[in-house]
């Protein structure tokens, strides 16, 4: 599968399903983590394409989250092709911008 972001980094793998977390921390993409378990909302990022091609959202996610393409990255998986776009504001859990 390969996996595209915003600034044309890309990975082809071979894994049936991997973490975004794991992703972009093999390519040093930049996708700002904090503390990488769902807690902190700094890693939502946005899946264009086919949002079939990564796991479902947990409840962590459903917290920081407010578009259906709209993910944390530390705790989306990867199962086919996409393109990752990180948005330039993290989300609070209450749904509005960090600023």
């Amino acid at each position: 599968m390969l996996i595209k972001f915003n600034n044309n980094k890309q990975l082809e793998i071979k894994d049936q399903e991997i973490s975004l977390l794991e992703v972009c921390r093999r390519i040093k993409a930049p996708i700002n983590f904090g503390c990488r378990i769902g807690m902190c909302g700094t890693c939502i990022v946005t899946i264009v394409g086919d949002i079939n091609n990564v796991s479902c959202k947990n409840e962590a996610e459903l917290d920081f989250t407010t578009e259906t393409n709209e993910r944390l990255a530390c705790q989306c998986t990867v199962k086919g092709d996409i393109y990752v776009d990180q948005l330039k504001k993290p989300i609070k859990a209450n749904g509005n911008s960090n600023n």
